[in-house]
C-alpha cells in the first residue's frame, strides 16, 4: 500500500480461494459496531451468570458494566477495546466487519475459514495492522502534528 493510499484510508486486499476481498478501512461505523458488540457481550455475561451469582451478584456485575460504560471503557481507543482487538476472538470479529463493509454477502463462516488458515491468518493480521496504524480519526489536527 502506498503512503497516499494509507493517508486516504483506502482498503487493503486479501485473496482467499480465488476471491480477492477488500478489507477496511476501519470506519467510525465499524468502530461503533465493534464497541457496541463488546458492551453487548458484557451485558450478556451478566445476564447469563445471574443464576450463579444470585440477585446481589448479578446487580453488582451489571453495576460494574454500567460504571465501565460511563468511564468510556467500551469506546474506541480504550484499554478494554484495545485488549479485545488484540485477542483472537476480537481480531476475528473486527476482521469480519472490515471485510463485510466491502462485501455485503461475506459471511462469518467465510471469515472463519480465512482466519483458520494459518498463512491467511498471518496475512490478515498484517493487513489489519496497516489499517489500525493509520491516522487516528479522533485526534485533533494540532495534536496529530506533535506525534
Amino acid at each position: 500500500m502506498s503512503d497516499t493510499s494509507a493517508a486516504l484510508c483506502l482498503p487493503e486486499q486479501i485473496e482467499f480461494q480465488g476471491t480477492t476481498y477488500k478489507v477496511g478501512p476501519v470506519s467510525f461505523e465499524i468502530e461503533a459496531i465493534f464497541c457496541d458488540g463488546l458492551l453487548d457481550r458484557a451485558l450478556s455475561l451478566a445476564v447469563r451468570k445471574a443464576h450463579v451469582l444470585g440477585p446481589a451478584g448479578a446487580r453488582d456485575l451489571l453495576a460494574g458494566v454500567a460504571r465501565d460504560q460511563a468511564a468510556y471503557q467500551y469506546e474506541w481507543g480504550s484499554d478494554t477495546v484495545t485488549k479485545a482487538i488484540y485477542s483472537a476472538g476480537g481480531f476475528r470479529r473486527l476482521f469480519f466487519l472490515a471485510v463485510k463493509k466491502n462485501h455485503r454477502d461475506f459471511t462469518e463462516a467465510q471469515s472463519e475459514a480465512i482466519c483458520d488458515d494459518q498463512q491467511k491468518w498471518e496475512e490478515a493480521q498484517k493487513v489489519m495492522g496497516k489499517l489500525l496504524k493509520g491516522p487516528d480519526p479522533t485526534t485533533p489536527p494540532e495534536a496529530a502534528d506533535n506525534v
